[in-house]
């Protein structure tokens, strides 16, 4: 099952959280993983200022791993044009690359409450694994 991740999700796999191991329970059923590249900056830095230069490295290997999206032009160019207008740059650029693949991913994975209600408005499944039962993100 092909799975768009973004780097709230990611996140979760290094920083132990209250959704961490219903994360990982759910990553390890068939799922295919899949990001822009932007997800390496935005986790790698999300660990720096945390300051466990350990989890930083066990995420640079995990991420060196996955096949990560390259951004292009269109890409860019659609992020700048999906609504809604509230949504922020980066998860715009995520959603867009998100709605660029084909097939279209199986799940959207995130915890972020305003990019999940975005890729429900554009017709993407939201997973949000431990955190479903509580909020809807």
């Amino acid at each position: 099952m092909l799975v768009y991740c973004d780097a709230s999700a990611l996140v979760k796999l290094f920083v132990k959280e209250e959704v961490s191991q219903a994360l990982r329970s759910f990553l390890g059923r068939e799922c295919v993983l899949s990001s822009s590249e932007l997800v390496r900056v935005e986790v790698l830095r999300t660990l720096r200022r945390r300051g466990d230069r350990r989890d930083e490295e066990r995420a640079a290997a995990y991420l060196d791993s996955l096949a990560l999206i390259r951004l292009d032009a269109a890409t860019l160019d659609r992020a700048t044009r999906l609504g809604p207008a509230t949504l922020r740059t980066l998860d715009a650029i995520h959603l867009a690359t998100a709605l660029a693949l084909s097939p279209l991913p199986r799940a959207f994975l995130c915890y972020d409450r305003r990019l999940g209600a975005a890729a429900r408005i554009h017709g993407l499944e939201v997973v949000a694994p431990g955190f479903d039962e509580v909020h809807e993100p």
